[in-house]
């Protein structure tokens, strides 16, 4: 039976099965077939949140810094006023572009190479502001991962099963438990903003005191002071207090930016939600569609609020919620049209009509957790890796979190993808698996795994090769273009090195087993990071301690992020594929694991409140 060739064999049918399209595609279409059919999609999907993430931060380095300026210049023909001078003690010295470039120029003319210090302008601004919010999205990020992960795993098993009274019920009780999940994940971003953890992650400039030093004793400045009638500074103090002063702005911005962002988790949740569970009904095509129509909208809304009105990065934070907001349509009108044709068991009027099952927290919390892990793991990685290139004496500070903050957004543009691709497989592999259909269980987890691998391959060596460029659209200094590229190709690394991770996400999860799902997506993020970083940590002191500079000795850093990626990554394939060989051909004839114990117990639930609900309409 051809899939595509669905709809039309149901108008000639007398009998309407809602699921009949995922049964179809789940069951009978082949898996080389299938695979492509969902994971595709999965990938896509992904990467458009990749995109949208990465095109907000192009323009708000690009266009930032064509709109707002940090001192006094002329610019496009005109005068145009700093913003900096607001955040300067009172009554201090307000010098303008200009004048400023001079001490800024003399500093760096008698700095050594590696410790010369960036422009300082609003793209330095934007790239710190940018950086300092990421930990704090990437968790908004995770934490609406809790509910929607297992309930569409438990969702995939219902329509298998065809439990439909009981998938209605686990859409309805998903929904308002993701409804709570956002609130608690808006609150707790806005307690950790107030505690000061943005304080904390913006990055300082470090100066060399031997130059700072020198430019007070540099005689054509003192001239220059002397033209100016300054005083009461010292060259060396205002070029400090300024570079202070403009990384106040960094941490203004950043906070703009999460109260904007955060606020909109709810929006971000339930557009999440409702997308996992069309995918687990096998239109994956229709959740691409409108991925993509949102990415187009959010960029047309970039140009609008960044560059036209000037909003700078609170114009990013708002035309990501809004393309959220498009999402969230498009999801609500799929489930009031397919309602309307009988093709979906989601219903809005079921979430007012329906018994809410709180025994079904507990199975879709735990699986989703894993979910949450694999999210959270990477802000925690990001928290890490930027606290450690602001703290450690033996890094630029500033200057090397600058080039950390380039690369980041191109990584995160391609990464995303990966996950995806085992997010729209997971469907297939956990309707193959209820029906012990182990063949196809297997083909399904090596046909994701190609996939993975042949994807991370095909963008690092796009990525390597082309590095300047994508660097050149995040508006990189070209004098430290060189070293960014070093970084935009280590960090790219983790990219190819943890596809190899991909199938163990999804088989785990796909097979509801919770010990190892949690275990397999904390990996990279918690039980080998803090080891493998650690290990990095002392091999810069070593180099350090040897003489050598910074810049290399701090690239360490990103050596070793890498390198566990490599070491998650090879772990998780190993242990998932010694499951996948030894455990699933047995899987009913072995010991029930805990987690195996709570799907059991759903499900026989489930099947006799199917046969109660049945009695029940037929009297």
């Amino acid at each position: 039976m051809n899939f595509f060739w669905l709809k039309k064999e149901q108008k000639n049918s007398n009998v309407t099965d809602k699921q009949a399209r995922a049964k179809l595609l789940f069951e009978n279409t082949p898996v080389k077939k299938a695979i492509f059919i969902v994971a595709i999609p999965g990938l896509a999907t992904s990467l458009m949140l990749g995109l949208a993430a990465f095109l907000n931060q192009i323009f708000i380095l690009n266009f930032v810094p064509d709109t707002i300026f940090l001192l006094n210049t002329t610019a496009h023909g005109a005068s145009q006023s700093g913003i900096l001078y607001d955040y300067l003690p009172s009554g201090y010295v307000h010098l303008n572009r200009e004048q400023f470039d001079l001490i800024y120029n003399a500093y760096n003319i008698i700095t050594p190479i590696s410790d010369r210090i960036n422009e300082l302008n609003t793209n330095q601004v934007s790239s710190i502001a940018v950086n300092a919010n990421a930990p704090f999205t990437i968790f908004s990020n995770s934490i609406v991962f809790l509910i929607p992960v297992g309930t569409s795993v438990y969702y995939t098993k219902c329509v298998s099963k065809g439990f439909e009274r009981t998938g209605k019920d686990l859409w309805s009780t998903a929904f308002y438990a993701t409804i709570v999940c956002s609130i608690l994940a808006t609150l707790i971003m806005y307690i950790t903003l107030w505690s000061g953890l943005v304080e904390q992650i913006a990055s300082r400039t470090k100066f060399e005191s031997s130059s700072l030093y020198m430019i007070d004793r540099n005689a054509e400045l003192l001239s220059k002071f002397n033209e100016w009638g300054i005083s009461n500074y010292k060259p060396s103090q205002i070029i400090q207090q300024y570079y202070n002063s403009a990384r106040d702005i960094s941490i203004s911005w950043a906070k703009l930016y999460i109260y904007i962002y955060c606020g909109g988790t709810l929006i971000q949740g339930m557009y999440l939600l409702l997308s996992y569970l069309i995918r687990a009904e096998g239109k994956n095509v229709y959740v691409m569609f409108w991925a993509i129509v949102a990415n187009i909208f959010d960029v047309i809304l970039n140009v609008l609020l960044i560059r036209v009105a000037k909003m700078g990065i609170l114009g990013a934070a708002i035309s990501t919620i809004l393309a959220w907001s498009v999402n969230l349509i498009a999801y609500v009108i799929y489930v009031y049209k397919n309602n309307k044709s009988q093709t979906t068991w989601l219903s809005i009027h079921h979430l007012i009509n329906f018994k809410f099952r709180y025994k079904f927290l507990g199975p879709v919390g735990l699986l989703g957790f894993s979910g949450f892990i694999r999210s959270v793991g990477v802000a925690v990685g990001s928290l890490v890796i930027t606290l450690l290139l602001t703290k450690l004496p033996y890094s630029n500070g500033a200057s090397n979190v600058y080039l950390w903050a380039k690369a980041s957004p191109i990584i995160t543009l391609f990464f995303l993808a990966l996950f995806g691709i085992a997010d729209g497989a997971r469907s297939l592999l956990s309707y193959a698996y209820t029906k012990r259909d182990v063949n196809r269980v297997k083909q399904v987890y090596w046909y994701a795994l190609m996939i993975s691998f042949g994807y991370a391959l095909i963008v690092y060596t796009i990525v390597a090769i082309l590095a300047p460029h994508f660097l050149y659209l995040l508006r990189v200094e070209p004098e430290v273009m060189n070293k960014a590229c070093i970084y935009l190709r280590i960090n790219m690394l983790r990219l190819a090195f943890y596809s190899f991770a991909t199938g163990a996400m999804l088989l785990f999860q796909g097979t509801n087993n919770i010990k190892n799902s949690i275990i397999a997506t904390s990996m990279e993020g918690f039980l080998t990071f803090f080891i493998v970083m650690g290990i990095s940590v002392g091999f810069g002191f070593l180099l350090s301690n040897y003489g050598v500079d910074d810049f290399n000795s701090a690239l360490v850093i990103s050596i070793g992020y890498a390198s566990n990626s490599l070491i998650a990554g090879l772990i998780n394939f190993t242990i998932s594929t010694i499951y996948l060989k030894k455990k699933i051909p047995n899987i009913d004839n072995i010991k029930l694991s805990w987690s195996r114990k709570i799907e059991h117990k759903f499900f026989a639930e489930a099947e006799l409140y199917e046969k109660q609900y049945l009695q029940s309409t037929q009297h």
